[in-house]
């Protein structure tokens, strides 16, 4: 059940969300692509002057939107009209807490994947990788980029592992 109540809490505030993480990774794109064109014309130099204060705004949003739509959510399902219905779910309470939970910390991530692409997408530079790479590689070791990916795919197969239901094998009286 704590599945379907994931389910539940994600739709519901990625109904929203992803409009924001596509809207910004689709303005940094735009900006980007401004900023290369407007060293020779200034149209697009003017544009990427609007498209870099869209820019900032939305990377405010990504970072503040995934709390205030979790406590929305939160304070909505447990303690406003719709609670009724959320206490009435055959669930335990640290079920639906779990779910919450759960919740928050995937759309943290996800706006804070969102974030650095974006970043990345609109102030990467070749000069900007030779430090990233020779600065990371020097205090980490060459295998940090593996290290990173075995990091990330164990935290994503973690809350997988939490979120599958385990499976009782035989009902007892």
């Amino acid at each position: 059940m704590l599945g379907k109540l994931l389910k539940k809490d994600l739709s519901r505030n990625m109904r929203w969300l992803w409009i924001l993480f596509v809207a910004t990774l689709g303005v940094a794109l735009v900006g980007r692509i401004c900023k290369e064109l407007g060293t020779n014309i200034v149209l697009f130099k003017i544009l990427g002057i609007i498209f870099d204060s869209v820019f900032y705004a939305l990377l405010v949003n990504v970072i503040l939107q995934p709390f205030l739509r979790n406590f929305l959510n939160f304070t909505t399902s447990l303690y406003k009209d719709e609670c009724y219905l959320t206490h009435t779910l055959p669930v335990t309470k640290t079920q639906i807490i779990n779910s919450k939970f759960l919740t928050a910390i995937i759309e943290i991530v996800l706006g804070f994947v969102v974030l650095v692409a974006s970043l990345l997408i609109m102030f990467f530079t070749d000069s900007i990788a030779h430090f990233l790479f020779k600065y990371v590689s020097q205090i980490f070791g060459e295998e940090v980029i593996l290290l990173f990916a075995l990091f990330f795919i164990y935290v994503i197969l973690r809350i997988v592992c939490a979120v599958i239901p385990v499976r009782q094998s035989a009902k007892r009286n």
